[in-house]
């Protein structure tokens, strides 16, 4: 009978000991919107919505690794954008700590808010690494633009850039 069991308590134990936060490298929002935007962490949990003010307003979190998803950092103009189907923008990612590396992206769901239609969104990663950048001119492009950075780096998403 142990041995049934013996696997299933090795791939428990290994997720249990999997580091969450290997790094010192966080993740940054930084809004300069004249207009407060709401931030949700969200991983295999969700966390709380946090009012981000306007005019420079910025919110962190460590970057980290959920052993059952990636993280996604969704960011809205209306408070509950979330449960009531309006536009949400993604800023995802997902972290090995064994290679290092991060893969990040930006998406939207329920469309793209007019409030930031017009406006500039980057992600950018430390100065100096060679950290490939996302840049949005005013609304979401076509296609995918999914990157890779070999290493750490604190990432950062600038809003109304």
């Amino acid at each position: 009978m142990l041995h049934l069991l013996l696997p299933t308590l090795l791939s428990t134990l290994l997720l249990l000991t999997t580091p969450t936060h290997a790094t010192n490298s966080t993740i940054l929002v930084k809004n300069n919107c004249p207009f407060p935007l709401y931030i949700t962490s969200v991983s295999s949990t969700v966390g709380p919505t946090i009012p981000l003010g306007g005019g420079g307003g910025t919110w962190t979190e460590p970057q980290h690794k959920d052993p059952l998803t990636g993280i996604a950092i969704k960011v809205a103009v209306a408070q509950d954008a979330l449960y009531a189907s309006k536009p949400v923008l993604t800023f995802g990612y997902t972290v090995d700590y064994g290679v290092p590396d991060v893969y990040y992206d930006l998406t939207t769901t329920y469309g793209f808010a007019e409030e930031l239609r017009g406006k500039k969104i980057a992600v950018k990663g430390d100065e100096g690494k060679g950290v490939p950048g996302i840049t949005w001119e005013g609304a979401p492009p076509g296609e995918q633009q999914t990157k890779r950075f070999v290493g750490t780096t604190d990432l950062t998403l600038e809003v109304c850039s």
